[in-house]
């Protein structure tokens, strides 16, 4: 019942012209090179990968995993309509283990996929994400924290259940620093005001 709220909800955002949260991410602050290899994480389909595309001349292909069919095939589509399909290679896999060699990208990223893991899932994600990356690489990820609306609350049957792998940049951060990441930090996303019945985290790290 919450995923089926949680939908509506944004649905409701595209209806009075919200923007979508997937143009607020500072790509341009974060991805700063155009010669980094970048992978997605849970691409869904492919929105991010796009938007990145969009903003910045990347001159590497963009990598992309996503493990459900559905997303897979219109990760696909959508980025055969951007007329990106030389640009990016996707696969479809788990976040765990990721289908790569060692130290193969610059940046890996990961957005709103990790409130789906348990915490022994987020420990091997972050381990892989450490293992795929250079040194000196880059980790970025996007997820929500929290459910600022309490009339939201009020509707969703459970949320304590629903929200039970939610978690705040402190409980990110104590991942990051088992799986060996420096410099970890968060960033801000900006709030889409009154009507957004969520708060999100946003953190980065580095590999050593």
């Amino acid at each position: 019942l919450f995923d089926y709220l949680l939908s509506f909800y944004f649905f409701f955002f595209l209806m009075i012209r919200r923007p979508p949260r997937s143009t607020l991410f500072p790509y341009t602050t974060l991805f700063r090179s155009p010669s980094d290899k970048v992978l997605d994480v849970g691409c869904g389909s492919a929105t991010t990968i796009v938007n990145l595309l969009k903003k910045i001349p990347m001159q590497e292909l963009v990598y992309g995993i996503e493990p459900t069919d559905a997303q897979f095939e219109l990760a696909k589509k959508n980025i055969a309509a951007a007329g990106f399909v030389g640009k990016v290679n996707l696969k479809q896999s788990f976040a765990a283990p990721l289908p790569f060699e060692d130290n193969f990208f610059d940046v890996v990223y990961a957005s709103f996929i990790i409130k789906h893991f348990s915490d022994d899932s987020v420990a091997k994600f972050f381990q892989e994400a450490y293992r795929v990356l250079r040194p000196g690489g880059r980790f970025l990820g996007w997820e929500f924290a929290r459910v600022t609306s309490g009339f939201f609350r009020f509707l969703a049957k459970d949320p304590k259940k629903a929200m039970q792998n939610w978690r705040n940049f402190t409980d990110i951060k104590t991942f990051l620093e088992k799986s060996d990441f420096i410099n970890i930090s968060e960033f801000k996303v900006i709030n889409r005001g009154f009507w957004d019945p969520v708060e999100d985290v946003g953190f980065k790290a580095v590999k050593r």
